[in-house]
């Protein structure tokens, strides 16, 4: 068998993800893998060859199971965190700063290793891993730093919506468990220094001192980019920074992965190897390659240090290095078995890697790189003759770098736009120029700033300073590039099927392209299948966007947005209307971003006909300005109030310099059908009328719009974050409120959803988006009780998740889309 690492890998890889899909008890996978090796020593000692591969794959299966169990399903210890923390409760908690502080604009990650706890003023020892978020924090946090923290412990929590991130699992990979912040200074002390790990808090020391270097010689944004390329903290690179890089196509330059390792590994490689050869002497005693492979190896464990030790620089550095083995031990002519070797070797080491964003991207493309490439170059001969002298040779060089970019976006278009959502149609003209002037210009200077600056600052900023000019260059191109009219595709989430179905036509075009390069009649049926798993791909890719195109239903869907408010509602025929976008009163965190917008992306939603704005307050408002920069927007209503905040000017801005219709609406305004549907404003009343001139003024919740939503004979209630006072008034004014559904008004709080509002409402349905364990104590007993007597079935997304009521003609049906974390 030519590869065997192929199939171990492929073993090991499905033991993982079989691992994190179904929990199975440790005791019964060592138990099955105990079993597996028996059989196989058996069939070793009576020669049977091909049961014993059998068994071996069969072993790595287990064994990638019980080792993603190791990361979600750790078996307890007296010592754990787990034993000790009480939602609610404060505790007095120390440990050692076990990894460099990310400083970001208001505050300061720390993630903490903990090693004890005061508890009735006794001292006990606990381990375990926390996200720490200090608030407004001035104080110069560093690696092995041992604090005092006084804080509440708590399990993270996602936003159960499909399609949103497992941020939960996220952290269980890096094996944290818990979560923390403090915002006050006096609740976190620094009590000792320097009780990390010696080696590593040298390291941190020189990357500090770096740091400091490129921080008071630059300005943004070469700075944080060039602290990005040589330290691996991108916390100076602003979102728009980020956005613009990555609507070119070209943000992994960001990120340090496989590229920027491998350019590092290129260029001490292929330098040494032209250095040898001006002494032949050498080339005669020493294999050239393996003599220049062993000091490049510590070049890239000297970048990997360097960087941070951050868990994607370790997978790129093992990757290459895995490289760098294969001239020792003879297998560099199968690149496939190497690129297979790499993979195994970092599953085995951090199995969540399989999960890992960087990880799949990384091998994606170089898999594709690996394969496609032989097979374009020999479709497309370069005339040897024609690329002599150094004009040819530049040609030929620039010919077969947009190859291999060609081959990385086939290798990476489908994770691309599951991941982010977007193709972007100029990355190969964007990677073609960027990566020379970052791989190869900024990034070696960067690195000789490195090596230099223990010597010579002067002579270290120099060259920082020929990297920075070469940044900024590039920062101008991209800024070009990524303006270009539509020159990004935004995309629904695909589903692992499409995903598969690509590949498979990726697989069954080789073949075919194998066999013209041979000269040899390509097979009729191999023709068809390509054809038909293309044509597959292609349409499977489209039916999210077409699917909601042919629905006879209306559904309503509460999105899990935490303490907020964000509801979709989806019309026969495909239109739809997002009502309110969530947030916090934070800014740290951007709901529309992480929490809305990936659930319309899965719904396959790129347009919205209407989003509508109830009231401005921070909690309804907060994730708007993202979906309206970020998606096809038909128009937006508000009822005409803002406030002096910064999200609410962003708002207006988006909608200004997008050309967004705006509309005012109030109860007075004409019922708009969409559909076999059509929706009525209730309230607030009319600006111009005599009660709308003293209509609550101020009070931005009971003057928040109502709207009700008709559909054969059932309707749907969105009354905002009304309070009594409204509630009175709709019904003495006589609105028809009798609903189907509603969405509970101002999240469950006592002084809404009064007795004698639900009285008139009569509502089957009550949806209630509320945050997980919210200070508020929201949806309050009172509410609760009030709906029971109603006999209303009673769902809220933070125990629920997302929750979508479907309605047709013949029945009405409600899913949950998440569990509670407990």
């Amino acid at each position: 068998m030519s590869r065997p690492v192929v199939f171990l890998l492929t073993a090991l890889s499905i033991g993982i993800f079989f691992g994190q899909a179904i929990s199975v008890c440790n005791i019964v996978l060592l138990s099955l893998l105990f079993i597996t090796m028996i059989f196989l020593l058996v069939s070793l000692i009576y020669g049977k060859t091909n049961c014993s591969f059998m068994f071996i794959v069969l072993s790595f299966f287990f064994l990638g199971a019980l080792l993603i169990n190791r990361y979600l399903y750790p078996p307890p210890r007296v010592t754990d965190l787990d034993n000790y923390r009480v939602e609610r409760e404060k505790i007095v908690l120390e440990g050692i700063v076990d990894e460099p502080p990310r400083f970001m604009e208001n505050g300061t990650v720390l993630i903490i290793q903990a090693s004890g706890i005061l508890r009735e003023n006794r001292f006990q020892r606990v381990k375990g891993k926390i996200r720490l978020s200090v608030a407004n924090n001035t104080y110069p946090f560093r690696y092995g730093d041992y604090i005092r923290v006084f804080t509440t412990l708590r399990i993270p929590r996602n936003f159960n919506n499909p399609g949103g991130f497992d941020y939960r699992r996220h952290l269980l990979y890096q094996e944290i468990r818990f979560q923390a912040s403090v915002s006050r200074p006096s609740d976190i002390t620094v009590l000792r220094r320097n009780r990390g790990n010696i080696l590593r808090s040298i390291i941190e020391n020189y990357r500090t001192s770096l740091s400091d270097m490129i921080q008071d010689a630059l300005q943004q944004p070469e700075q944080g980019i060039l602290r990005a390329l040589t330290l691996g903290d991108r916390s100076g690179i602003s979102q728009e920074m980020y956005e613009m890089f990555s609507n070119a196509g070209v943000s992994h330059i960001l990120a340090i992965s496989g590229l920027h390792v491998g350019i590092i590994a290129s260029l001490f490689f292929f330098g040494l190897q032209g250095l040898m050869k001006q002494w032949p002497c050498l080339l005669l005693r020493f294999d050239i390659q393996r003599f220049c492979a062993f000091p490049c190896a510590f070049v890239i464990i000297g970048y990997f240090c360097i960087t941070g030790c951050g868990i994607s620089t370790f997978r790129a550095t093992i990757m290459i290095l895995t490289f760098l083995l294969s001239f020792y031990v003879g297998r560099d002519r199968d690149p496939v078995n190497t690129i297979a070797l790499a993979a195994f070797i970092i599953l085995l080491i951090d199995p969540p890697a399989l999960f890992a964003v960087s990880f799949q991207l990384s091998f994606a493309a170089v898999t594709a790189i690996v394969v496609i490439m032989p097979l374009l170059n020999s479709l497309f001969p370069m005339d040897v003759t024609a690329t002599a002298g150094r004009y040819g040779r530049i040609r030929r060089s620039f010919i077969l770098f947009s190859m291999v970019t060609l081959c990385a976006t086939i290798g990476t278009a489908p994770l691309t736009a599951f991941y982010f959502n977007k193709i972007s149609l100029i990355t190969l003209v964007a990677n073609i120029i960027v990566v020379p002037l970052i791989g190869f210009a900024a990034l070696p200077l960067a690195m000789l700033f490195i090596i230099i600056a223990p010597v010579s600052s002067g002579i270290a900023l120099f060259f920082l300073g020929l990297a920075s000019l070469i940044t900024k260059f590039t920062v101008s191109i991209i800024t070009l590039l990524a303006g270009i009219p539509r020159s990004v595709l935004m995309v629904a989430t695909p589903s692992p099927a499409v995903i598969v179905l690509y590949y498979l036509s990726v697989a069954a075009a080789i073949p075919v392209l194998r066999r013209k390069k041979e000269r040899r009649p390509v097979h009729a049926g191999l023709a068809a299948a390509l054809c038909l798993l293309v044509l597959t791909t292609f349409a499977a890719a489209g039916f999210p966007h077409l699917r909601r195109y042919f629905r006879h239903d209306l559904a309503i869907t509460c999105i899990d947005v935490g303490q907020g408010s964000s509801a979709l509602l989806q019309f026969p025929g495909g239109g739809t209307m997002l009502v309110d976008g969530g947030g916090f009163y934070s800014r740290h965190f951007d709901v529309g971003r992480y929490a809305v917008s990936p659930f319309l992306r899965h719904e396959g939603i790129n347009r919205l006909d209407i989003v509508v704005l109830t009231h401005p307050d921070c909690d309804h408002l907060g994730g708007l300005p993202y979906i309206l920069k970020h998606f096809s927007i038909g128009e937006v209503w508000t009822n005409g109030d803002g406030t002096d905040t910064e999200q609410y000017r962003e708002f207006r801005r988006i909608m200004t310099a997008r050309n967004i219709p705006h509309r005012i609406m109030h109860a007075g305004s004409v019922p708009v059908t969409i559909g076999d549907s059509f929706i009525s404003v209730l309230s607030p009343p009319p600006p111009d009328s005599e009660i709308g001139r003293n209509f609550f003024p101020g009070d931005t919740n009971n003057r928040g719009l109502v709207l009700k939503v008709f559909h054969r004979g059932r309707s749907i209630l969105l009354p905002a974050d009304i309070g009594e006072p409204a509630e009175k008034r709709l019904v003495d004014t006589g609105c028809d409120l009798e609903s189907t559904v509603i969405l509970v008004p101002h999240h469950g709080c006592p002084t809404s959803s009064n007795r004698f509002f639900l009285e008139h409402v009569r509502p089957r349905f009550a949806l209630c988006s509320c945050g997980y364990f919210n200070t508020f104590g929201f949806p309050h007993a009172d509410v609760l009780l009030r709906y029971r007597e109603a006999g209303a079935g009673f769902f809220r997304t933070d125990l629920d998740g997302a929750v979508t009521v479907t309605i047709n003609e013949e029945e009405i049906t409600v899913r949950c889309h998440g569990v509670p974390d407990q």
